[in-house]
């Protein structure tokens, strides 16, 4: 294979990547390897209030837990609202919601569910995984400007690995301060 057919292919898989907006990525046997996106939302009059996205590469999922016991998701929260969104450690949860099989919680805050893993991790490590207490609102955009863009924190969540060896069907997100759960799923497949 020549040097230019090979930059021309490099050039073609990233502005594949670049307009399609997913990632193409090869495993060791050849096949494409793309992360499953789950989104949800919550709107109040026609206009999105809460966007809600996990991303999960299937490999990395079905291969990595930490300390042997869970399995590391990162949620992203993001704000559309000029008003800071309240989280709470004690009363939100989430649930994976398997392909088939019972709800399967997850822990938002293992600071107060599983103190011995909490306890054997390092001080930067607690404070990435804490649970956030509010997410602040969107900053207001001047008159005639555009809208400004929400706020995003990334929560990770914390799954039993001994319960979850696939990817789910979907999440349920319990915000307790807006009374609201929120399905976060894949999109459905597009009709042909």
């Amino acid at each position: 294979m020549s040097v230019r057919f090979a930059a021309a292919l490099l050039v073609l898989l990233f502005a594949f990547a670049a307009l399609t907006g997913r990632p193409l990525l090869a495993s060791i046997s050849g096949v494409a390897s793309v992360s499953t996106e789950y989104t949800g939302e919550v709107r109040t009059d026609g206009a999105e209030q809460y966007r809600f996205s996990i991303a999960i590469e299937p490999v990395i999922f079905r291969l990595t837990t930490m300390q042997g016991k869970y399995r590391l998701l990162r949620l992203r929260v993001s704000n559309a609202t000029s008003t800071p969104l309240t989280l709470s450690a004690d009363l939100d949860r989430i649930e994976l919601l398997p392909r088939a099989g019972a709800p399967i919680a997850a822990l938002l805050n293992p600071q107060r569910g599983d103190t011995a893993f909490w306890d054997a991790l390092d001080a930067p490590t607690r404070e990435t995984l804490a649970y956030p207490v509010a997410l602040k609102g969107a900053p207001a955009s001047a008159p005639g400007a555009r809208l400004s863009s929400p706020e995003s924190i990334y929560i990770y969540v914390l799954v039993p690995a001994a319960q979850v060896t696939d990817l789910p069907e979907s999440f349920r997100y319990t915000i307790a301060s807006i009374n609201q759960t929120v399905l976060i799923r894949t999109r459905p497949a597009a009709a042909a």
